[in-house]
């Protein structure tokens, strides 16, 4: 079999990235208040966190990374534009259209914002 006919296999990856724009300031106020409503995110989205990394920036802005037992989710924050961005990946369930509306609803509350977009990271083969 030549390279152009070779299959290959690919584990199921569930990617979405999330944009959570016009963030109520209030959630900026300090690094913990951040940290506690990302976990509050893990939670309402059934994830586990097995570790996680934080670092903060000067004067403000973090960037949180959990490693989950799915695998990872990325938070990166950015108050002087009230913007947050989530990478939400995921190896134990095939993605639906359910799972970006899970996804959204728990960021639109937990965030406190109703301009949140999801994009969802398909792998294809040409």
């Amino acid at each position: 079999m030549n390279n152009s006919q070779e299959e290959f296999q690919r584990p199921v990856i569930n990617h979405h990235i999330v944009e959570i724009f016009d963030v109520n300031q209030e959630v900026f106020k300090d690094a913990e208040n951040i940290i506690y409503l990302a976990e509050k995110f893990i939670e309402a989205n059934s994830l586990k966190t097995l570790s996680t990394l934080t670092h903060r920036f000067s004067p403000d802005g973090i960037t949180v990374m959990y490693v989950l037992s799915s695998s990872h989710l990325v938070l990166h924050t950015w108050s002087e534009l009230r913007y947050i961005h989530l990478d939400v990946m995921r190896c134990d369930e095939i993605p639906t259209t359910e799972t970006a509306r899970k996804l959204r609803m728990s960021a639109e509350n937990i965030f406190q914002s109703s301009k949140v977009k999801i994009m969802q990271v398909v792998m294809q083969d040409k």
